[in-house]
């Protein structure tokens, strides 16, 4: 008899583990938040359709994931901009420039960089297309190229420095 009910408790005990799977797994999963920002610096020529090319390398390694990073389940981009700091040079230069990752075109803008960079405007892609195409190699653990491109008209040389800041949210197991 007294096996029986040991048989029946333990089979009990199985019956409530498995019916809980679903909880279990949430219990051992983490979201995490976190921003990836990169500055880099656009030096220009004065002149006319002076082409430009400058990026910088993003992934999501970073002290608040790096103990993740062999777990990520999820990964959602939850904003993904650009800004201009620090600007010298022609305050009626103008930019013809497209913002990419890899070579991905994400925005393409015409911008009179002098009052972009002291009002700190913000570009920003809202294409979720192309968002979740840059979320997909960033989970996928590879390096994404964030950058600007372009032709610029000015009289004297321009110096910039951009600013790109990528946040992420992404899901991770606790246990391997």
């Amino acid at each position: 008899m007294k096996s029986k009910i040991n048989f029946l408790a333990a089979f009990f005990i199985l019956i409530n583990i498995y019916s809980c799977g679903d909880e279990l797994d949430d219990l051992l999963e983490i979201d995490v938040d976190t921003v990836l920002i990169e500055n880099f610096n656009v030096q220009i020529e004065a002149g006319q359709n002076n082409t430009f090319n400058k990026s910088e390398v993003f992934n999501i390694s970073n002290k608040d994931t790096e103990k993740y990073l062999n777990s990520v389940k999820n990964l959602a981009i939850k904003k993904l901009t650009f800004k201009f700091e620090n600007f010298t040079g022609d305050p009626a230069g103008i930019l013809k420039g497209e913002f990419y990752a890899d070579d991905i075109l994400l925005l393409k803008e015409d911008i009179l960089v002098k009052t972009a960079s002291d009002q700190s405007t913000i570009f920003e892609v809202t294409n979720t297309e192309l968002i979740n195409q840059i979320a997909t190699k960033l989970k996928a653990g590879n390096n994404v190229a964030l950058g600007i491109k372009g032709t610029s008209s000015s009289s004297t040389a321009m110096n910039l420095d951009v600013e790109a800041t990528i946040s992420v949210v992404f899901t991770a197991n606790l246990v391997n």
